[in-house]
């Protein structure tokens, strides 16, 4: 089952550093979807509202959905402290 959508205020400095963090992480990317470590995202950026669109739609049985939300919030808070 897909947990709840989660919808970020993301500059888009921002969103190409997520990218590019996930990308070295090991995340594979085909098209919306995005995969790593058994997880899997349906996302969407919208460069205009500076909105990123995330949805956990796989995950391993002992990961909840709200620690799912907790690490993807703190992934791009801790990315923005950085800029």
């Amino acid at each position: 089952m897909a947990c709840n959508e989660i919808v970020m205020d993301v500059a888009p400095d921002l969103y190409e550093k997520l990218l590019a963090q996930a990308s070295s992480a090991g995340a594979a990317f085909n098209g919306s979807q995005a995969s790593i470590d058994g997880l899997t995202f349906d996302w969407n950026y919208d460069a205009e509202a500076q909105k990123l669109h995330v949805t956990c739609t796989r995950k391993p049985f002992y990961a909840s959905c709200d620690l799912v939300e907790k690490n993807i919030r703190e992934l791009v808070a801790k990315a923005g402290e950085s800029l």
